[in-house]
């Protein structure tokens, strides 16, 4: 069903683009091109094979520029709503960063539009409709704001993230990797060549802009010579046109300069996430150019424009290629183009960049002084039989117009040549060799595992192994060999078999968890993680601070629950913490009040040694962080809960007294507590843990959690949304009336 899903999700991102497309460049064959280079570009087909909400960012950004490109009187109420729709479907499901560089696109194409049709009606209609999307998305937002308050976001203890220089040095840009534009394999397609070549760019979020080894040379060509006028863009390019080059030139500069780069830094709150993203919204402006420039190419009356801008896109190609080698200061070893760097064989590159494909099937790591066979005979193949038929095509279709044949016959060349350049790169990102084998994640690499590679465990199975490791009292730790398997192992393990973990993945460490003294090698910039470490290095006194009783080792038949796999705990390896563990639900001896998150980490662990283990026992004296000064407690009796995700049920002794019970659960401020009718305080306890002040009398209090983003707030707020659109459309039918000039009657 997820395949399926996929397959119609790319897609509606290819038809959605197309519509677009087609509306700017009034040509079905080139508005198809560009609508498949855009859905098989780099970017594309790495997103598809990730997540949907960050691809669906794809089949949004279209839509939106034509519901902004078609606004006007007659059908506003129609394109209004359709934006509306557009952009909350963009700010309720979609990832948010990348909807920011969508938005960013949105706003340049609306102030573009504006310009060129002197209305102020693009702006102010986007305007209004982003207005309503925000108020619909409005819980998610401030969701995700507050939820990123309680994260950290840390390389090391001692890494300052706020300046700006070591960020960058940490990234690591360089700013060759814009010649990937050209061809995503010269520093590395996949993370086995990136590792190969030493070139330690992130290739998963960086330079993207990829779609074909001749889209740069078709784009550059129209930048000197457009619509066969020298200088065209300057003298006859019309105002979108030239943004959307705009929008290229940017997308490139943030790759290839600190300074572009840090006006992203400054515009995102100097947050530290990696702005290269900012190609999404440069890849839908990349293929209409690509669609315009076949358009006119099938329009021509002569071969004169076509070798013009022909000729200026191969003259710049080669200039490109050649400067991999001269002006990017690269020894010849790290660029992966299996030629010296003599000019003969520069100039050699387009040519043998037009030929070539992809390597050969089952190649895979470019090493050091190994050859890159560029040229694919099969490929090739299928490119030559590809231009041969749409030439014959064309020739018949320009029978009747002989004029137009030799513009037709190219323009129809190089869309069969960029569809299989596009597909082929696409087939071997998703189905070479890097992505199967028997060591499934070496490297880092995406994997698509055959059918019965990975096993879900039966549920007796699951029920068996978390009796056994006493998964409702206790976390486990994880740790795998990091050769075999991916770095992150508790996403997908700790789901699967059902257990509690302290690792995890997200947008960073949470901070009540971050400040505790974990060693340098263990505390990452999203998770903590323990990979191939030894059970003697491993920081057992604070791992049993935070309820972990047992650690287990994770091998790859583990991992998978294949063949050769132990299907029973008997078989695992499992080492119990040999220090003291906090217990999950627990009434403390004693309680005491504490200023701040910051004191009771100095109460717990006056030392930064991880193996020092906390000075106090939370069972013996727990610290709560309350707003205000405790009542007389009692702290006696015993307390048991039942956990059913969003909802806990704690069950406690009968006293005379409020008493405090700790959880041993990260603390949430979106956690409530009730004992029946009446809502009561949940504090920070213990530096990460929650401490709930049960009233005196109280027997049973339940927690739920709660947060602002919940379907139902969602609702609200999009019904309020969905009443102020309406509004907008009576007011502006209303004043639309009222200037509307009355009509003439003739005399």
């Amino acid at each position: 069903v997820a395949g399926l899903v996929t397959i119609l999700l790319h897609t509606l991102a290819g038809w959605c683009a197309y519509w677009f497309i087609h509306e700017v460049c009034r040509d079905r064959w080139a508005a198809f091109c560009g609508a498949v280079i855009y859905q098989f570009s780099a970017l594309a087909v790495l997103k598809i094979s990730q997540n949907d909400m960050s691809f669906a960012v794809l089949i949004d950004i279209p839509l939106m520029l034509l519901a902004i490109r078609r606004l006007d009187q007659s059908r506003f109420a129609r394109g209004f709503l359709a934006l509306t729709a557009i952009l909350c479907h963009l700010l309720i499901f979609c990832f948010l960063q990348k909807v920011a560089y969508a938005l960013l696109l949105a706003g340049f194409y609306a102030i573009t539009l504006s310009w060129g049709r002197r209305s102020w009606r693009p702006v102010l209609t986007l305007a209004a409709a982003g207005l309503i999307a925000i108020i619909a998305a409005f819980p998610r937002i401030y969701g995700i704001m507050q939820e990123l308050k309680t994260l950290q976001r840390q390389i090391t203890p001692d890494f300052d993230m706020q300046n700006f220089a070591a960020l960058y040095h940490w990234q690591n840009f360089k700013a060759f990797d814009v010649w990937r534009w050209f061809n995503d394999g010269l520093f590395g397609r996949f993370f086995s060549e990136a590792f190969a070549l030493h070139n330690n760019f992130n290739i998963t979020e960086g330079m993207l802009l990829f779609s074909g080894m001749l889209t740069p040379f078709l784009i550059l060509g129209g930048l000197l010579c457009w619509e066969g006028c020298w200088g065209g863009l300057f003298r006859k390019a019309t105002a979108e046109v030239r943004l959307f080059y705009l929008l290229i030139a940017l997308a490139l500069g943030v790759v290839a300069s600190m300074g572009v780069y840090r006006v992203f830094w400054e515009l995102f709150m100097r947050l530290d996430f990696t702005h290269t993203r900012f190609i999404i919204a440069a890849l839908l402006p990349q293929s209409t150019l690509v669609a315009l420039i076949i358009a006119r190419l099938r329009q021509t009356t002569g071969p004169v424009a076509i070798s013009v801008q022909m000729a200026a896109g191969l003259v710049l190609g080669v200039a490109a290629c050649a400067g991999v080698y001269y002006y990017s200061g690269l020894p010849e070893s790290t660029v992966a183009v299996g030629l010296t760097t003599s000019w003969v064989d520069a100039l050699r590159i387009p040519i043998r960049g037009f030929s070539a494909i992809t390597q050969p099937e089952g190649a895979l790591p470019l090493m050091k002084g190994t050859p890159v066979a560029w040229m694919n005979a099969a490929i090739l193949n299928r490119v030559v039989l590809t231009a041969l038929i749409a030439l014959l095509l064309s020739c018949l279709a320009g029978w009747r117009r002989s004029r137009h044949y030799l513009g037709a016959g190219i323009a129809f060349f190089i869309i069969g040549f960029l569809l299989a350049d596009v597909w082929s790169y696409a087939d071997l990102q998703l189905n070479g060799q890097q992505v199967r084998g028997y060591q499934p994640f070496r490297n880092s690499h995406s994997y698509w595992p055959d059918r019965g590679t990975f096993l879900a465990p039966r549920p007796s199975e699951v029920a068996g192994i978390k009796r056994q490791l006493e998964g409702d009292a206790y976390r486990v730790a994880l740790l795998s060999d990091t050769r075999e398997l991916p770095l992150f192992t508790a996403p997908y393990i700790a789901p699967t078999w059902g257990l509690r973990v302290v690792e995890g993945y997200n947008s960073g460490v949470p901070t009540r968890l971050a400040v505790l003294p974990w060693p340098n090698w263990a505390l990452g910039l999203r998770t903590i993680t323990f990979g191939s470490r030894q059970v003697t290095e491993m920081p057992w006194a604070l791992m049993g601070f935070t309820n972990v009783k047992y650690a287990i080792r994770i091998t790859a038949p583990l991992y998978r629950l294949g063949p050769g796999s132990d299907r029973t705990a008997a078989g695992w390896e499992i080492v119990t913490n040999p220090a003291r563990v906090t217990p999950r639900v627990f009434i403390p001896q004693t309680v005491s009040e504490t200023a701040s998150m910051a004191t009771a980490r100095n109460a717990f662990f006056p030392s930064s040694d991880s193996n020092a283990g906390p000075a106090l026992d939370p069972v013996t004296t727990s610290l709560v962080e309350a707003s205000g000064t405790l009542p007389e407690l009692e702290q006696t009796g015993t307390a048991e809960a039942a956990f059913a995700g969003d909802e806990i049920t704690l069950h406690v002794t009968v006293s005379g007294r409020p008493k405090i019970v700790v959880l041993n659960e990260l603390f949430h401020p979106d956690w409530h507590a009730y004992a029946g009718a009446r809502e009561i305080p949940i504090f920070p306890a213990n530096i990460l843990m929650r401490g709930v002040l049960i009233p005196a009398g109280a027997t049973e209090v339940i927690l739920r959690f709660k947060p602002l983003g919940r379907p139902a707030n969602l609702l609200g707020t999009t019904a309020v949304a969905l009443g102020l659109a309406f509004l907008v459309i009576g007011v502006q039918r209303k004043l639309g009336s009222r200037l509307r000039p009355a009509p003439r009657v003739d005399e």
